[in-house]
């Protein structure tokens, strides 16, 4: 695991365990699953590991600073893992038809997608951890993976047989990771030709900020703090309780924050929508109260709960002098980082 390459091939891969989600550059599954002894009727994913199948949940597991204390991350790795490969696997099947369909002499060097992930290959590994705990966990987190893929590791994913046999992983600052890798449309208009900016990311338990002055990271206006989009849930349907006697769903508020249908009656949807408004002032209060001063330095904000928000920021956002900011648009930023960072790092 020291980086010694062990197949035909080297395979890049970011993956960014969060408390809302686990995604990669390609895919993205809620944090949280149930595991059976059988293969339950109907679910439209499922990993098969050791005897046991697992599904995803929308309801996520609670907040660990400390990821490595158990197995959870290592099952939501392998979600995200077997996915991304199998997107990959998609994509290159895709490419090897085409190219059959277009020149009749070809003949495609693959005849489905097992085929593509059946071919050998060595997997370098990125992954991270929020900056104000990069200090002490970033080696436990590169200790836990080697540990978990000290040989290779093989499950079913949808059907689909997976062998992950990792080479070299490393950790990276999540956040920072995420600004390595974003390439605005107009870098000349964007927060990051600025010497000096905020970085938010509003994530499922946390708000992460990051201080960038002239260029250079600063320890001391970088915090995290436990008033993301989860704790927001869990006020909003308490309070929705108390005055409704409805009991709301994590899933039912995710829908009316996007938009989707549902029967949420209009005085309960409008009480949601205020309590979402509240948290997007307590989230900006809270930054300001630590020391940001959004009239001075600009903003980016990353993450999917920045997207979620983003409404709600632009509706309240003069309350706190905030004038300069912009949105990474992409959710997967971090994992898009992590694996720019791991190629980068690998061929040097």
């Amino acid at each position: 695991l020291g980086g010694k390459k062990m197949g035909k091939k080297v395979t890049y891969l970011g993956l960014d365990i969060g408390n809302y989600d686990v995604k990669t550059v390609n895919t993205s599954t809620p944090s949280g699953f149930n595991v059976f002894t059988t293969k339950p009727y109907g679910v439209s994913e499922y990993l098969l590991y050791n005897g046991k199948y697992y599904t995803p949940s929308m309801d996520r597991f609670a907040y660990r600073k400390d990821k490595t204390k158990n197995e959870n991350a290592f099952i939501m790795s392998l979600f995200g893992i077997s996915k991304e490969l199998i997107v990959r696997a998609q994509k290159k099947y895709d490419r090897e038809l085409k190219r059959a369909e277009e020149t009749s002499s070809y003949l495609p060097s693959v005849d489905s997608i097992q085929d593509v992930l059946n071919e050998a290959y060595s997997l370098n590994l990125g992954v991270g951890v929020p900056p104000t705990h990069y200090a002490t966990l970033a080696q436990k987190t590169i200790d836990y993976y080697k540990e978990h893929f000290s040989e290779p590791v093989v499950c079913e994913f949808n059907g689909y047989r997976i062998e992950i046999n990792l080479n070299y992983c490393q950790c990276y600052p999540q956040d920072i990771a995420a600004v390595c890798g974003y390439a605005p449309k107009k870098r000349e208009n964007s927060v990051i030709n600025f010497d000096s900016y905020y970085a938010i990311d509003i994530g499922g338990w946390t708000i992460d900020v990051i201080t960038f002055i002239k260029d250079t990271l600063d320890n001391l206006k970088c915090d995290s703090k436990t008033i993301g989009v989860l704790p927001m849930y869990e006020s909003i349907i308490k309070h929705a309780e108390e005055e409704t006697g409805k009991r709301i769903t994590n899933d039912i508020i995710e829908s009316i924050l996007t938009g989707k249908p549902t029967l949420v009656p209009e005085d309960v949807k409008e009480l949601i929508l205020n309590d979402v408004k509240n948290h997007v002032r307590l989230i900006l209060g809270g930054l300001v109260q630590f020391g940001l001063s959004f009239d001075l330095y600009p903003t980016l904000f990353i993450g999917g709960g920045s997207l979620l928000f983003r409404k709600y920021i632009d509706e309240v956002k003069d309350e706190f002098g905030l004038i300069k900011y912009e949105f990474i648009e992409n959710p997967n930023a971090n994992a898009l980082g992590y694996e720019k960072l791991i190629k980068k790092e690998s061929n040097n």
